[in-house]
């Protein structure tokens, strides 16, 4: 409940719709004393009460003397004005009668020396005192209407107030809709779909931010492809250089020389087909190639080729379990997880956990070690290309950041997700949840 609450705190619409209710009662509340201030002015006042105790004598004439009490019930009918008439001999009230609640105080209209009024509830009070009968007129609604604030005009005011600002809330929401659309924008290019433009169905001033966002994300994107084009052309054109410098490296006599200058040339040429492999996973033309596998067996398959390593890794599955995926895609992801769970397990006991379960639509692999773990702030970085947690860029402390990178498009282009977990000092959890393609 306090999170919806400070949810709807921060809402624009609903501060705009407090806005417009608190002009509506502004609005209602100047207007009302205005309208108060004039009539309540004591010059309208005394013309209003001459005016009425004039038409109360109009209508005693018109009675007659003695009362002629089906000309008053015809005056009640036509006129909408209830009538008491009361003398020492008779009591005699129209239908309907005149309110029960009488105003407690009546004052004296000027000129009319034997004639009472009173304000009250929207009704006028008239009382005339003659030689032979008392008259009283009510003015104003009657009957079982007790006034301009019973039931019903509460339940109409209600209404109308209500009508009224769902309209005014469903406006807003439409002028603002470009909002939501360029806060899910946002939230998409922050998770990587650069691809993501805003709708623009509006020409104002958010028309004109969709719009800026717009060229925001296509020069973004221009500038991001731009970069990966020239690192794939560069690392296209190193291959053949390479391949040149390993062949001539086969005819140095010194060993060791020769050692050195291999293993550089296999790192560089490792590395130059990480970036290569990536960019084919986001390609047309170099999408994956499904097959009907025993992930099971894969799995299995590919921890014993992990005997004799420290601390070794350890395998937990279940049942048999078949998906169409790409082999030696997944087996490519799996040795490259477990190869960096067991270089960041020195020391520990306790073996890599590889584990595998089926559900009714997915596929989780997950592969947990027991080391160093990963800082909470480099946790969303590291599937970034070239991002490493140890900043050093050389042999002994791993690659060049494109493992994880690779790890990630290969779950991409397999509609599936991997995730993290981890604490420094505890190890590192990956889980790979891959749909159950049929």
């Amino acid at each position: 409940m306090i999170g919806f609450l400070r949810k709807v705190g921060r809402s624009i619409f609903f501060k705009l719709v407090l806005v417009f209710i608190a002009t509506a009662i502004i609005m209602a509340m100047a207007v009302g004393g205005i309208v108060r201030h004039v009539a309540d002015d004591r010059p309208y006042r005394g013309l209003i009460g001459k005016n009425m105790a004039q038409y109360s004598m109009f209508l005693i004439d018109e009675i007659g003397n003695p009362p002629k009490y089906e000309i008053a019930q015809k005056l009640t009918d036509e006129f909408r004005v209830a009538i008491r008439i009361t003398s020492p001999g008779m009591n005699w009230s129209s239908t309907p009668p005149p309110p029960r609640r009488i105003p407690a105080e009546f004052t004296h209209i000027n000129g009319f020396p034997n004639v009472k009024g009173a304000r009250d509830r929207g009704r006028l009070f008239i009382e005339v005192d003659k030689a032979d009968a008392n008259y009283s007129f009510v003015f104003g609604r009657i009957g079982n209407q007790n006034g301009p604030f019973d039931g019903g005009i509460v339940l109409l005011i209600v209404l109308v107030v209500g009508v009224v600002l769902t309209l005014s809330y469903l406006t807003v929401r439409w002028l603002f809709k470009p909002l939501e659309w360029l806060t899910g924008g946002m939230q998409n290019m922050g998770r990587g779909d650069l691809d993501t433009t805003i709708p623009i169905r509006k020409y104002d001033e958010l028309g004109e931010l969709a719009a800026a966002f717009n060229d925001m994300s296509a020069k973004i994107r221009d500038q991001i492809k731009a970069k990966q084009q020239l690192l794939l052309d560069v690392s296209h054109e190193l291959r053949s250089p390479l391949t040149r410098t390993k062949l001539a490296a086969e005819f140095i006599p010194d060993d060791k020389i020769k050692h050195q200058i291999t293993a550089d040339l296999d790192e560089m040429e490792w590395m130059t087909n990480q970036i290569l492999e990536s960019e084919r996973l986001a390609s047309e033309r170099g999408g994956l190639i499904l097959e009907d596998i025993d992930l099971s067996k894969l799995v299995a398959d590919l921890v014993t080729t992990y005997e004799g390593s420290s601390p070794g890794v350890e395998m937990t599955v279940g049942e048999s379990v078949r998906a169409l995926l790409d082999s030696e895609r997944v087996r490519a992801l799996l040795r490259n997880l477990i190869d960096n769970a067991l270089k960041y397990s020195g020391g520990q006991e306790r073996p890599v956990k590889v584990g595998l379960h089926a559900g009714p639509d997915r596929v989780l692999i997950t592969v947990e070690d027991y080391g160093e773990g990963i800082p909470e702030d480099d946790l969303p970085l590291i599937f970034e290309p070239f991002y490493r947690v140890d900043k050093s860029r050389h042999r002994g402390t791993g690659g060049y950041g494109l493992g994880l990178s690779l790890c990630r498009k290969i779950m991409q282009a397999h509609g599936g997700s991997i995730d993290v977990e981890s604490r420094v000092g505890d190890g590192t959890k990956f889980l790979l949840r891959f749909p159950m393609q049929r």
